[in-house]
């Protein structure tokens, strides 16, 4: 279930799951926060919703990592996030709301940013023309192995039918009628 079904720039985002107070990590996080309604809490909690919500609700999904945090500081956190302060946050986010396919994509999605980066920097020469050579002629394979994970991503989420709260989403939701 995408987290993102209900995203609101204005809503917030405790009171849309305030399941989320239970686990110990996300309750230390907004404890903490003073500001009126933990309005504060609620931008971090909708940032790292943003940044790791791999389903068609978000808009960004697509974006390589580094790319996801530069529009969500932007457009919707309007200041820089220190994400490293948060970096406990969103593991803990990543290991209970992804599952082991979609984390893995984004892996793969993050290295293949770095790839794509070292080779349009790498200057072509005679000493490693043999090497870009051999990385360029491996890319399919990369990008295979990501439709093959994308796919699984794909039929998890097709047989999965959770909703907010975790009910079981009905026959007609599900639209098998």
């Amino acid at each position: 279930m995408s987290l993102l079904k209900n995203f609101n720039m204005n809503n917030n985002f405790w009171i849309e799951y305030p399941s989320y107070k239970v686990p110990k990590i996300y309750r230390n996080l907004f404890d903490k926060d003073r500001s009126k309604a933990s309005k504060d809490t609620s931008k971090i909690m909708w940032s790292i919703v943003l940044l790791y919500d791999t389903s068609v609700n978000n808009v960004i999904s697509k974006y390589p990592e580094s790319e996801k945090k530069i529009i969500i500081e932007e457009d919707y956190f309007e200041g820089k996030l220190n994400w490293d302060k948060y970096k406990d946050v969103m593991k803990f986010f990543k290991e209970s709301e992804l599952t082991p396919d979609e984390r893995e994509l984004i892996e793969l999605n993050n290295k293949l940013n770095e790839r794509w980066k070292f080779l349009k920097d790498e200057k072509y020469t005679i000493d490693n023309a043999k090497d870009l050579d051999a990385i360029m002629a491996n890319t399919d394979k990369l990008y295979t192995i990501r439709d093959k994970i994308t796919e699984a991503i794909r039929k998890e989420k097709e047989q999965g039918g959770v909703t907010k709260g975790g009910l079981e989403e009905s026959i007609s939701e599900t639209k098998q009628i």
